[in-house]
């Protein structure tokens, strides 16, 4: 997030969901960052962003690429049936 461009566009969303009188509304967003910074993550929460970050000690490129194998394992898991509406 060193970038201001990003960062100013990050923010001038976040305005305009303020603004438009259906905030609640607003889809969760999320960004990938090379590294945990407690000070982005509250500005990012701040705007209705959650950061992600590889785990400690991981490369920020193997993280990345980890990211979306985990999101795929997760999304491949069979609900439990107990979890499911109706059972």
């Amino acid at each position: 997030m060193s970038d201001p461009n990003i960062r100013l566009l990050l923010h001038r969303i976040w305005q305009i969901w303020d603004e438009s009188g259906h905030s609640q509304d607003r889809p969760k967003s999320f960004v990938f960052v090379a590294q945990r910074n407690p000070v982005q993550e509250a500005v990012l929460a701040n705007w209705g962003i959650t950061t992600i970050a590889p785990p400690d000690g991981m490369a920020a490129d193997d993280g990345l690429t980890q990211l979306p194998r985990d999101i795929r394992r997760r999304l491949d898991r069979p609900m439990e049936r107990s979890s499911r509406p109706g059972h």
